[in-house]
């Protein structure tokens, strides 16, 4: 079984052994199959949390598997095949808490890219009128509703969740909406904040779209 971000051995179309080359046309190294040339891709994977948020408190996981076991961290996974992303964040909530929420009220907080790893994480913001009925999965210890100032800050998974965290409070504090774009890299993080003034949710069906040969610079 090939473990998320890990380097396939073999091919997917005949099974043959792959090595690694440098192709030219691409100017990078991939993975080529020895017996049929196909070129094997990997993809960056996509890793979706939400922040939920009820009267000053977040939801928090206590972690039962590795990796990070033991620590916390909000409730998240991979994104499925088929899954929009915010359908992803809200499967793994409920999944991981038992707390249901409408995948058309997340509202997106924060895209960051970790090249060095492969993943891009996409973060969702659930805001919601009163404390649910929570119910511990399969991959938690312990779930539980924080306070700022009762969030066990040296058991957080990793360190980024701290700084995720304390700007979700501060953000809450001044009344703000802000979206986070961030390159998490080893030495150093880039990041930008963007403030939300107003948000404009429309919904079309496809066949009421303008097809893309008939757009008003297309047209005469």
């Amino acid at each position: 079984m090939i473990r998320p971000g890990q380097a396939p051995n073999f091919c997917s179309q005949c099974g043959g052994p792959l090595v690694v080359r440098f192709l030219e046309a691409e100017r990078r190294s991939r993975s080529v199959c020895l017996r049929c040339g196909s070129t094997e891709y990997r993809n960056p994977l996509i890793v979706v949390s939400t922040v939920v948020a009820v009267a000053g408190e977040v939801l928090l996981c206590r972690r039962a598997v590795a990796p990070a076991a033991g620590r916390w961290a909000p409730p998240g996974g991979f994104l499925e095949c088929g899954e929009a992303l915010e359908e992803a964040a809200a499967r793994e909530t409920f999944e991981e808490t038992g707390v249901k929420l409408n995948p058309r009220q997340l509202r997106l907080h924060a895209v960051s890219t970790l090249p060095e790893i492969s993943e891009v994480y996409v973060g969702f913001l659930a805001e919601i009128p009163e404390r649910p009925e929570t119910v511990c999965g399969p991959e938690c210890a312990e779930v539980r509703f924080f306070r700022e100032d009762a969030i066990p800050w040296e058991e957080l998974a990793y360190p980024d969740i701290s700084n995720y965290l304390r700007r979700h409070f501060h953000e809450r504090h001044r009344g703000e909406q802000v979206i986070h774009f961030s390159r998490l890299d080893t030495a150093a993080v880039i990041s930008s904040a963007y403030r939300i003034c107003a948000i404009e949710e429309t919904e079309r069906l496809r066949s009421e779209q303008t097809p893309l040969s008939q757009t008003p610079a297309d047209t005469p």
